[in-house]
């Protein structure tokens, strides 16, 4: 075993061709995925709109509500918290009307996997803990409160469509149920 500097080569000469070959042939399917939409939101999903990133780290975001009831979902947990610098699309989605089954209209939008890439640009991690409601309580309103109110917070955090904030920036109900600050919470 022996380590070679490579820093001096060039790319051509770092690249097997074949592999490279392989590569773009495997790459070339996911380049096709980018353009395929993969949110749509649902008729029950209409109060997202107008689906926006745009102020994460200053405001509750749509798209941030979606993102963070997809983690609550897939983790199985009583709510999401994303830190707001972390959705970083500053982008407002264009709304698509339809009509439904019975003929009203319906206000939607989508997400292609190439939005979503730029929305979530780098790996975000994620883990699940047991948090009383007094701390998440203390948390939320902590990083909405640090700095002036028309200043982006570094800490801002974003939650899931479930928990709801009042004007004052108080948690007033998790998962759809009141808020208890005595309970545990399950958070991702």
């Amino acid at each position: 075993v022996y380590f070679e500097d490579v820093v001096e080569r060039s790319e051509k000469e770092l690249v097997c061709p074949e592999m490279g070959k392989a590569v773009a042939d495997h790459l070339s399917v996911v380049d096709i995925l980018r353009h395929e939409v993969v949110v749509w939101l649902r008729e029950s999903e209409e109060h997202l709109l107008p689906f926006s990133s745009v102020g994460t780290r200053l405001r509750p975001s749509p798209v941030a509500a979606l993102i963070c009831e997809a983690c609550r979902k897939e983790l199985n947990t009583d709510l999401c918290l994303i830190n707001g610098a972390s959705i970083m699309g500053k982008k407002v989605y264009p709304v698509i009307s339809y009509s439904n089954e019975e003929g009203y209209e319906i206000n939607s939008a989508q997400l292609t996997y190439a939005q979503l890439q730029d929305e979530l640009p780098f790996p975000t991690k994620m883990v699940v803990v047991a948090l009383t409601g007094q701390v998440i309580a203390d948390a939320i309103k902590f990083a909405r409160l640090d700095g002036p109110i028309d200043q982006e917070k570094r800490g801002y955090l974003q939650h899931d469509y479930r928990t709801q904030v009042d004007e004052k920036n108080d948690v007033t109900h998790i998962n759809s149920k009141p808020f208890d600050s005595r309970r545990v919470y399950v958070v991702a």
